[in-house]
């Protein structure tokens, strides 16, 4: 059992959350046909009433469900491949709104302090890779048995053993590597990619799932607090200024490439 130290005192109601918890952490192999449904079912519940939580926030602040399908709107573009939270908190913060006129802008209904936004968004984003881990970690070898889904599980299985292959600190850095991995924006990271590798280098579910929410909640926040500052900086330029700085990184990002390949050229030729 994975949380049988887990300290409880005493009293029978800590007793019985203890009790829940190693109920929940029961192996599929070992468990019965009632395990089974209760865990596969268990993380849409959390999911509906995360939503309905959101909702309710929203309406009592801003008396209106405008706000709510805004942000659900960024959620459900999030939620699906294959943009990823360095685009879709720029998004949401209103970087179409920022730019020279005569550009498709997005309305933000009810708008929020740009530190609320900030948290609004870093938690909603943050909320669904960890009800997203949640459900492969419990489900993952049940999942993998489905067609098409099970196709799409071992694709991105094959692709975390990669990235492990490619980045071993990950692996020699367990539960915090976990973490980084999901943190910063890399390729095949998120709430998948990050529960797949923290099965692979044999973390337990429950720190699975703390790593995506810490690594999530982090990642967002540094994120959504970047654009901030870069939408302070971009809207002291004009049109011109932005399209030589965009060049100007396009040049350095083409010499960086460059520079790379030509030093891999030359240790293979050693």
């Amino acid at each position: 059992m994975y949380l049988k130290d887990i300290p409880t005192g005493n009293t029978p109601f800590m007793n019985r959350i203890k009790e829940f918890f190693i109920y929940l952490s029961k192996p599929e192999s070992n468990s019965d046909w009632r395990h089974v449904v209760f865990k596969f079912f268990l993380p849409f519940v959390f999911a509906a009433a995360g939503l309905f939580i959101i909702y309710s926030f929203l309406f009592a602040v801003t008396g209106s469900d405008r706000k709510f399908w805004y942000l659900f709107g960024f959620m459900t573009v999030y939620f699906l491949p294959p943009l990823g939270k360095e685009t879709v908190i720029p998004a949401y913060l209103g970087v179409l709104n920022k730019l020279p006129s005569g550009l498709p802008h997005i309305i933000n209904p009810n708008p929020f302090p740009e530190v609320a936004e900030v948290l609004l968004i870093s938690f909603s984003i943050t909320f669904i890779d960890t009800i997203v881990s949640l459900f492969l970690v419990w489900n993952f070898d049940i999942l993998k048995k489905i067609p098409g889904i099970g196709h799409i599980l071992t694709t991105v299985e094959t692709k975390g053993a990669k990235i492990l292959k490619d980045k071993p600190w990950i692996k020699r850095l367990a539960f915090t590597g976990d973490l980084l991995f999901v943190m910063f924006p890399l390729q095949g990271s998120g709430g998948v990619g990050a529960s797949i590798i923290g099965k692979a280098i044999g973390l337990s579910p429950y720190r699975t799932v703390l790593a995506v929410f810490l690594g999530t909640l982090i990642g967002t926040l540094l994120i959504g607090f970047g654009t901030i500052g870069a939408l302070v900086i971009v809207s002291s330029f004009n049109v011109i200024q932005l399209i030589l700085a965009a060049i100007a990184v396009c040049i350095f990002i083409t010499q960086y490439i460059l520079y790379r390949e030509y030093w891999s050229e030359e240790d293979v030729e050693e």
